[in-house]
C-alpha cells in the first residue's frame, strides 16, 4: 500500500506540525527529506552553469529568490531505518499566478502535474505561519536566554537534513523562515543555514556524483539508476519528491556498504556533510563559518565536518553506519552564543 501525502493547508497547519512533533519524538534521530516548487528561473545566467563558481550560483540563486514566491514545499521524516516514512505537502498561498514574476514554461509544467494555483490562493498557508510554526516545532531551533547576556541558538541535534540539488530548495526555505531577503554573501548565507538548520546537510546530488556511482543527472534518473519506483504521487509534487529523495538516499547508502564495505556509509556522511550543490565553499570559508568547532577537519583534510569527535563515534543503524549523536552525547558544541542581533533573524526582530 503507498504511503499518504498528507496535503496542509492553512486550517490543518497547526495540525499537521503536531503530528510532525510526535514523529520525531518517537526516533532517536530522524532524517528529513526537503523538496520545493517554485515559479521557475526568472533570471538567467548568461554563463554556463558549470564555469560559474560557488558566489555566482549563490547570486544567481539569491537574485531569484528575493523576487520570486514559493509554491509548495515538501517534507518526508523517517527513522534510522529509512522504513518508517511520513510525508507532508505544504501549499502556500503567496504566490498570485496574475501578479508576481514567474517563468512561464515552468508555471505550466507546474499545472500539469496537479498543483492548483487558485485554491493555493484561497486556501494555502501564509509563509509567515509556516516559520511560526516551525520554529517553535522539533524541526527549527528556539531561542532562550542563557545565564550570559546574550541569547542561545538551538537546533535540533538529532535531525539530519537531505536534500537533492538544494540551492533553491535551501534558499526558499531560509527565506521563509527568517522572512527576511537572503543576504549578499554566501558565507553569511550559510551562517543562517546552520543556525537554522544545524550541522549535518547532505546534498544527495553531489554524493551521487563521485564513486561508486559517477551520476550528474536529475533525481528521476538516480531513482532509475537505484532501482528505486516513486511510491505516492508524481514528479514536480514536493511531497512526491521529497519522499523519492529520502529513498534514494537510503538506497545510496545502502549501496555504498554493499560495494566499498561495511563503514563506507558513514564515512560518506562525514565527508558529505554541507557539500552542498552550486554552493561551493573552500576550507577558509568553513572555518569562518565555524563548523569545524572540534577540529576534524584540520585533522582530517577529507571531511568537511565531524560532530562526532570526541564520542563514541556513532553506531550502526538502519543497515548502514549512520553517526547517530544521542542526548547522552550531545555537547555543548551544539550550542551557539551568538549576539542579540545575529540570533533573532525571524520576522525582523
Amino acid at each position: 500500500m503507498p504511503p499518504t501525502v498528507r496535503v496542509v493547508n492553512s486550517s490543518n497547519l497547526r495540525y499537521e506540525f503536531r503530528n510532525i512533533n510526535s514523529v520525531l519524538r518517537k526516533n532517536n534521530t530522524s532524517f528529513v527529506a526537503v523538496d520545493t516548487e517554485f515559479p521557475g528561473i526568472y533570471h538567467k545566467s548568461e554563463k554556463p552553469y558549470f564555469r560559474m563558481s560557488g558566489e555566482e550560483h549563490y547570486g544567481l540563486m539569491r537574485k531569484n529568490v528575493n523576487e520570486l514566491k514559493l509554491i509548495q514545499l515538501g517534507l518526508t521524516v523517517s527513522d534510522e531505518s529509512g522504513k518508517n516514512t511520513y510525508i507532508w505537502e505544504f501549499n502556500f498561498r503567496d504566490f498570485d499566478l496574475e501578479r508576481d514574476l514567474g517563468d512561464v514554461d515552468s508555471i505550466n509544467m507546474l499545472k500539469k502535474q496537479g498543483i492548483d494555483f487558485h485554491t493555493n490562493r484561497q486556501e494555502g498557508i501564509s509563509s509567515v505561519d509556516f516559520a511560526r510554526e516551525f520554529v517553535s516545532s522539533d524541526l527549527g531551533f528556539s531561542l532562550r536566554w542563557s545565564l550570559a547576556p546574550a541569547f542561545v541558538s538551538r537546533f535540533n541535534p538529532n535531525v539530519n537534513w537531505v536534500f537533492f540539488h538544494c540551492n533553491y530548495d535551501i534558499g526558499y526555505f531560509i527565506r521563509m523562515l527568517t522572512q527576511r531577503h537572503l543576504p549578499e554573501k554566501l558565507t553569511d548565507f550559510l551562517e543562517l543555514v546552520t543556525r537554522c538548520l544545524g550541522d549535518r546537510i547532505y546534498d544527495l546530488k553531489e554524493i551521487v556524483k563521485f564513486e561508486p556511482f559517477g551520476w550528474q543527472c536529475g533525481l528521476d534518473k538516480v531513482a532509475k539508476n537505484l532501482n528505486m519506483k516513486r511510491r505516492a504521487g508524481q514528479s514536480h509534487q514536493a511531497g512526491s519528491d521529497s519522499l523519492l529523495t529520502l529513498d534514494c538516499f537510503f538506497a545510496a547508502m545502502r549501496a555504498l556498504n554493499y560495494q566499498r564495505g561495511l563503514g563506507a556509509a558513514q564515512f560518506a556522511l562525514r565527508a558529505f556533510n554541507y557539500k552542498l550543490f552550486g554552493l561551493a565553499v573552500d576550507e577558509a570559508v568553513m572555518k569562518k563559518l565555524d563548523l569545524m568547532q572540534n577540529g576534524a577537519v584540520g585533522q582530517y583534510p577529507e571531511m568537511m565536518y565531524d560532530p562526532y569527535v570526541g564520542t563514541a563515534g556513532g553506531f550502526d543503524v538502519g543497515g548502514f553506519g549512520v553517526p547517530v549523536m544521542s542526548m547522552k552525547g550531545f555537547s555543548s558544541g551544539h550550542l551557539r552564543m551568538v549576539p542579540l542581533t545575529l540570533a533573532v533573524p525571524i520576522f525582523g526582530l
